[in-house]
């Protein structure tokens, strides 16, 4: 077994206004990440073995759209076999993608090339911890490289700006101590796109502002990058209210005046990670203090 590492994802711009086809831009994130191990009492790992017999029920029913070395995959399982991860489970980091990842890189007998292909089988192994998947958080993390969804269904990979040793602009997160689940956070926003005003507010002004801000982010355009950020954070703030946790709506609603952050939601929200940016690091850093800043990109201003 390989000592790769699989890192954690950031959605960094794209929450929600993805299902609605607007673009979306994740990245690998290596401050968290997890490898394979294997446990010194060889006990299998529950959660893996029910995978296994996950796969095993699609390869019999010939579902399975991938060819996997599942008899080798039972026996490391048997010999104690276990994925060491940091990734936090529930905040959106891609947890079970990095999970996914591992599994797909080390059991399957023939890697598809081809992302519009390799995407749904990630998917389906994925489907297994979620219902359903996208299949972009495994493919970030087994790719280790930044990609743009063009919609639902177009991925690519991208170059992002190289990230500065040191400087005073920044994408950062503030984690928020609560784990949640994505699903029924969907159902909301998909609820309220019932309003037709609302889903065509989503669509153009959201997603415009989505599309500017990854436009600008690639472009390493950082004065156009930090206007954009917080027309989103304050979008956000008018319209997604059930998304933001509680315990922080006060400190969102001050980045909005303040001159030092601004902060959006990371993914679904309703806890997990927020996403901020800053012009001055250790300004926000001090304003956000004991919250704790991780830098996620920095640039020279």
């Amino acid at each position: 077994m390989g000592s790769r590492s699989y890192p954690s994802k950031v959605l960094l711009f794209g929450e929600y206004v993805i299902i609605r086809g607007s673009r979306a831009l994740a990245i690998p994130y290596h401050d968290f990440e997890g490898h394979w191990a294997y446990s010194e009492t060889g006990a299998a790992s529950p959660n893996l073995e029910s995978l296994g017999h996950y796969l095993e029920n699609h390869h019999r029913s010939g579902q399975l759209l991938t060819t996997l070395a599942l008899d080798r995959f039972q026996e490391n399982l048997s010999n104690g076999l276990y994925f060491e991860s940091s990734i936090p489970v529930g905040y959106g980091l891609g947890s079970s993608g990095a999970l996914v990842a591992a599994v797909y890189e080390s059991y399957c007998t023939r890697k598809e090339p081809q992302l519009p292909l390799l995407k749904p089988i990630l998917a389906q192994i994925e489907s297994y911890f979620h219902g359903s998947s996208s299949g972009v958080d495994p493919l970030v993390c087994l790719l280790d490289k930044p990609l743009l969804l063009r919609d639902r269904q177009r991925v690519e990979v991208v170059a992002i700006p190289e990230q500065a040793e040191t400087g005073n602009g920044a994408l950062f997160l503030i984690d928020t101590g609560v784990s949640r689940e994505t699903g029924p956070l969907v159902r909301v926003f998909l609820s309220k796109c019932e309003d037709l005003s609302f889903d065509s507010m989503v669509e153009d002004e959201l997603g415009g502002l989505t599309n500017a801000a990854i436009q600008a982010f690639l472009r390493s355009d950082w004065r156009v990058l930090q206007p954009v950020f917080g027309a989103i954070s304050q979008f956000q703030w008018n319209y997604f209210q059930e998304m933001i946790p509680l315990t922080f709506r006060e400190v969102w609603e001050a980045g909005l005046d303040s001159p030092n952050y601004k902060l959006k939601l990371c993914g679904a929200g309703g806890g997990g990670f927020l996403l901020g940016i800053t012009s001055n690091l250790e300004a926000a850093r001090e304003e956000l203090y004991p919250l704790g800043l991780r830098v996620v990109h920095q640039w020279m201003q």
